[in-house]
């Protein structure tokens, strides 16, 4: 899955909730190597807001995680996305080598998503508001 938004010279990508057979580490995928990519995402419309299911409070989260390489950003989208409750996880502040933010769509509150990414074997602070930090 792919999610990508014109930045630039660069395309910022991530793992998202629309299909395709193209995927990347996250973070710069540099158009002239990639501008198929482009192509792919072009006439894509995005909501403004994730629509939740009926009778499931939707909340979104920002999640902090220290990503010192691709590979870690790929990981934690990977193992954040697969959270029973979440619907969507995409990066969307890459800070390789420092702390990236990724927002989160998770059905239920700070208290229950915390307990989810403890279950994966994630280390979790609540930082504020809806705003956690996550490591291994």
């Amino acid at each position: 899955m792919l999610v990508a938004a014109a930045r630039g010279p660069t395309v910022r990508a991530g793992i998202g909730l629309i299909s395709s057979n193209k995927h990347c580490l996250g973070g710069r995928v540099h158009l002239k190597e990639h501008a198929s990519l482009i192509e792919e995402v072009a006439d894509l419309e995005f909501p403004d807001e994730v629509q939740p299911l009926p009778g499931v409070q939707a909340t979104p989260f920002n999640i902090q995680v220290e990503t010192p390489d691709p590979g870690s950003v790929q990981q934690a989208e990977i193992s954040v996305s697969r959270v029973d409750g979440v619907s969507s996880a995409i990066t969307t502040s890459l800070a390789l080598g420092g702390t990236s933010i990724m927002r989160v769509t998770f059905a239920g509150d700070a208290a229950a998503l915390q307990a989810a990414l403890q279950r994966q074997g994630w280390q979790v602070q609540m930082v504020g508001g809806n705003t956690l930090r996550i490591s291994r």
